[in-house]
């Protein structure tokens, strides 16, 4: 069978962008406000409790400046790269695209934060909001990054992109009653999908890579702002657990991203 990432993007709570703006803001019952960080903090921490009484590792793509806030302990787990502040790197919600520049300075400065905290750098990516811009690769193989898991596809196959890094792609596809289903656990956390209906996604994995996402704050806090109260909060992670679960019992093996596409990607030049 195929390989399974558990992946977390680890930014400020209920992050939200604002128009003219490069960094991102936080959500707090319906209203943009300051950037908050605690209930991502806190769910930093259920994670890892999960992944570790799971047995499994997990990769963490953090914002360097909720990793700085927060000064969570990722031991055991890889720490990936999800921006310096959430920054609309291609300007898709009505801020203005980055120039190359521009984007190379925050993720240099990003990389430079998250080595002083954990010791070592980043060699993954994920672009905030999943909207890579076209020059990412190329700054991200200046700047030494292996692999980039900005995009999403219809398959769980690891191939070379653009500077010879590699693309991890996260999934989406048909979910069988006229729609699509990606992996990130968003929706299920909204409760607008089943831990069933990520079984979808096995098959599409098939022997590649199934890579499952969610969010930090997505353990404590739903995407307007609101907190979850004590049940709700461990529903959500009984869920989490049972899809993380479905995926093991389907044979995929749990590796961090970087253990992935070392063991099944080719650092090859891409067009």
């Amino acid at each position: 069978m195929g390989t399974l990432c558990f992946t977390v993007d680890f930014d400020r709570d209920s992050n939200a962008p604002v128009a003219g703006e490069m960094p991102a803001r936080s959500m707090s019952g319906g209203r943009i406000v300051s950037p908050r960080f605690s209930a991502s903090a806190e769910g930093a921490a259920v994670l890892v409790e999960m992944l570790d009484g799971l047995g499994i590792p997990g990769t963490f793509f953090s914002e360097a400046e909720t990793l700085a806030e927060s000064r969570a302990d990722l031991s055991g787990h890889e720490v990936a790269l999800h921006g310096l502040a959430h920054e609309d790197l291609a300007g898709s919600y009505g801020g203005r695209p980055l120039s190359e520049a521009e984007i190379e300075g925050i993720v240099g400065k990003a990389c430079g934060i998250v080595a002083d905290v954990v010791g070592t750098r980043p060699l993954g990516f994920r672009a905030p909001y999943m909207r890579p811009p076209g020059c990412l690769p190329g700054v991200l193989s200046r700047l030494g990054f292996e692999y980039d898991s900005s995009n999403y596809s219809e398959s769980g196959r690891v191939a070379a992109i653009a500077g010879g890094v590699l693309g991890l792609p996260v999934l989406r596809v048909p979910d069988g009653k006229g729609g699509k289903i990606t992996s990130y656990l968003w929706p299920m956390h909204e409760g607008n999908r089943e831990p069933s209906d990520f079984l979808a996604l096995h098959d599409a994995a098939g022997d590649g890579v199934l890579v499952l996402a969610t969010h930090t704050w997505h353990m404590s806090s739903t995407a307007d702002g609101r907190a979850m109260g004590k049940a709700e909060r461990e529903g959500n992670l009984r869920r989490t657990i049972e899809v993380v679960e479905a995926a093991l019992d389907a044979g995929f093996g749990a590796k961090t991203c970087i253990a992935a596409v070392r063991s099944r990607g080719s650092r090859r030049r891409g067009p």
